[in-house]
């Protein structure tokens, strides 16, 4: 149905509703925004916490040698809100419960086929009925089936998100419910932030069917979509989340060593460095990458709430750029903000939800290596049943298309997760040009980049390292280094550093404190070798 007329109504962020707009206008042929109505959001000050933010951000300016976003909250506020919707032609209302009439006026105006009201904002029902075929209202909840305590759901709740699709004016009401089990490390923003996912996955799609077919066509599709979303067990017997974000469970490091890091980050030598490298243009490019985000016990997994932490984080103190952003960077010869990348390998099924989430809440681009053969089989990873994880699955190649945005990005990874140490050309040849071959066959569209499974020197043979260079524009490994501007030279194999499990190493691991700590350590054990003995 050509221009298909949607009026959005919510008490989300103003920063949720314009995302879930964007995916509307995209993802659905022929819809178009009508108009927004925001029920004005409340927030509650805490000066003591403004204050110490504003310590932080002061001392991390100076060290970074580059001026922090003050505020995601105000920046993305209503203020930004209103001028985004009138650059895209979209009314917008910001009002509150005294404002009826206010409301029914502007909603009468646009004149919209549609009403769509997510969350629960204060809608009398006359507002509800007038758009042509009525509004369809999206919900969610934690359903619990034993006592809550805190702020951290139970392994025995389950999140509800029920949609109301009111497919006629006069048609009696339908309730469409998916429930999706609590995992062992959710919390409430984790929920949350899932929970926001959901409610907009259903909405898209509610409007992509509706807008198609009758109502009882949209009604059976819909359900049957709602049932495909992807459900994780977990195993019983775990602990809550409060024990998996225990900040001593996930650190690599005491706490000892990470203050003597600090200090050596706030030390003249680094803040020379980095002002330094402003003044020349030529911060580098970091490159992070991981496995999955999880909410499930695994050994390569971070939960949800800690991921979008270190977003948060990222956002607020680094330029963070997609793989192909970061390409054009390196390639232009000038760097001139710390810029960071985020990547994840292998192809997960839990990051079509966790990391999914976490990325279109936030805005932030992230990038995808997938081993093609399990995308093939949406099985789990031999790598994991070797070791006897089991319940771990790949994404499907309908995942991969539907996520494909313009915040994601999807590579290669060879094709079974092969060891590229080998020197074998025809094993090579198949799986990393094959790997090409099966995303350009699934896709329609071959990727530009590859990243070798494992990533240290012996899994990247020079032949390995030929092959994969002829073919993809950029390759990766996982040898931590800092990637540098190379003045019109593309960089062939750029280097990628582990993405820690805590803010603290985080930022330590960006500096590159690390490596420079070990590289004085080891400077001064080759000076000791070579000093010859008194005795000699």
């Amino acid at each position: 149905m050509p221009n298909f007329g949607i009026l959005l109504v919510s008490n989300r962020s103003p920063r949720s509703i314009w995302n879930l707009a964007i995916r509307i206008e995209r993802e659905v042929a022929g819809a178009r925004i009508k108009g927004i109505v925001l029920e004005r959001p409340t927030r509650d000050y805490d000066w003591l916490g403004d204050a110490w933010d504003r310590v932080v951000e002061f001392a991390l300016s100076v060290a970074h040698a580059y001026p922090c976003r003050r505020n995601t909250d105000k920046e993305f506020g209503v203020a930004w809100l209103s001028r985004e919707s009138e650059q895209r032609g979209w009314k917008f209302l910001c009002a509150d419960e005294r404002m009826t009439a206010e409301v029914q006026e502007f909603v009468r105006n646009q004149n919209a086929d549609l009403g769509v009201m997510v969350g629960s904002p204060n809608v009398d029902a006359i507002t509800q009925s007038i758009p042509r075929h009525g509004t369809i209202a999206f919900e969610a909840s934690v359903r619990t089936d034993a006592a809550t305590s805190g702020d951290t759901p139970q392994p025995s709740d389950a999140l509800d998100v029920t949609i109301e699709p009111a497919f006629d004016v006069n048609a009696v009401s339908r309730r469409i419910s998916a429930t999706f089990p609590s995992q062992p490390y959710d919390t409430r923003a984790a929920v949350n932030l899932k929970t926001e996912l959901f409610c907009n996955d259903l909405a898209v799609r509610t409007i992509e069917a509706f807008s198609n077919g009758s109502a009882e066509v949209a009604e059976e599709s819909i359900a049957a979509w709602a049932n495909s979303l992807p459900r994780f067990t977990a195993e019983a017997g775990l602990n809550a989340a409060a024990v998996a974000l225990d900040p001593s469970r996930w650190r690599n490091r005491s706490a000892r060593s990470l203050f003597l890091h600090t200090l050596a980050l706030f030390s003249p030598i680094f803040i020379a460095r980095n002002w330094y490298r402003r003044w020349r243009g030529q911060f580098p490019v970091v490159i992070l990458f991981h496995h999955l985000v999880s909410d499930r016990p695994h050994r390569m997994g971070m939960p949800t709430e800690i991921f979008y932490r270190e977003v948060e984080f990222l956002q607020k103190y680094y330029r963070v750029v997609s793989v192909s952003e970061a390409a054009m960077i390196l390639k232009s010869g000038s760097v001139t903000a710390p810029t960071v990348v985020l990547t994840f390998d292998d192809g997960y099924e839990d990051n079509y939800v966790n990391l999914r989430a976490i990325s279109e809440a936030c805005g932030v681009p992230v990038s995808l290596f997938v081993s093609t053969a399990a995308i093939d089989s949406h099985a789990e990873f031999q790598h994991d049943l070797r070791r006897g994880t089991k319940g771990f699955r790949a994404l499907s190649w309908d995942q991969v298309r539907s996520w494909q945005s313009n915040v994601v990005e999807f590579g290669s990874h060879t094709r079974t997760h092969f060891n590229c140490g080998s020197t074998d050309l025809y094993a090579l040849e198949t799986e990393i040009i094959g790997s090409s071959d099966d995303m350009q066959n699934r896709l329609g569209a071959r990727p530009r980049f590859f990243a070798f499974p494992w990533g240290k020197a012996p899994n990247m043979s020079a032949p390995a390292i030929e092959i994969a260079t002829s073919c993809y524009d950029v390759c990766f490994s996982t040898l931590a280094e800092e990637n540098f501007a190379g003045n019109g030279t593309p960089h062939k194999v750029a280097g990628r550093k582990g993405l820690p499990a805590t803010v603290w190493e985080l930022e330590l691991t960006v500096q590159s404190v690390f490596e420079f700590a070990q590289s004085l350590r080891s400077r001064e054990k080759n000076l000791e070798d070579s000093t010859p003995s008194p005795m000699s």
